[in-house]
């Protein structure tokens, strides 16, 4: 019998990152972990931010230190876990302009033309408002490349694009003889 799934999430000790933990959680539940929560709380976060960047050896996002606190809670424990996958929300991965511009796209591919109907928009909006135009024409751009999963300009492609994501598919996937375990496929 495999041993439990185990997932972990770092949790910001502010009031505004409340709902993040309750994420985390559903998606436990969804996926039927043992679920583990670090805290991170505020007066820890520049020394974690010291150690990321002594780690990576450049500026890290605000999501980075973070992950070293998980990192550092397996390291601590000596867990046996032989292989990890990092799940990261659209806001940390690409930004909070991005991840809003992407919430727009969700909704506009729903919308026939929507392509065309960004582009008008962004035109009559460049005269007064030349930032909001940019962004719609960069979110018109991205409906048109939606469906490619090797697109650069879709930014939930972005694992397709950096990362030989057969692998990745394989690597989560079982063998055939063991496709009646727990083990969810991508």
């Amino acid at each position: 019998m495999p041993t439990q799934r185990k997932t972990f999430s770092h949790a910001v000790r502010v009031p505004r990152f409340e709902f993040e933990t309750g994420y985390a959680k559903s998606a436990s539940q969804a996926l039927r972990t043992d679920h583990t929560i670090v805290d991170v709380w505020p007066k820890d976060y520049p020394g974690l931010l010291t150690r990321t960047i002594e780690t990576l050896g450049y500026p890290a996002s605000e999501g980075q230190p973070c992950k070293l606190a998980i990192a550092e809670l397996l390291s601590a424990s000596n867990s046996d876990l032989h292989f990890s996958f990092v799940g990261t929300g659209a806001d940390d991965l690409h930004g909070t302009a991005l991840a809003r511009k992407m919430m727009v796209l969700e909704a506009a591919r729903k919308i026939p033309l929507a392509d065309l109907a960004l582009k008008v928009v962004a035109a009559a909006a460049r005269p007064f408002a030349p930032s909001k135009a940019r962004g719609l024409r960069q979110i018109a751009g991205m409906l048109s490349e939606w469906a490619d999963p090797y697109s650069y300009k879709a930014p939930a492609n972005i694992a397709a694009v950096y990362t030989d994501i057969d692998m990745a598919h394989r690597s989560v996937t079982t063998r055939r003889s063991d496709r009646h375990s727990d083990v969810r496929h991508l």
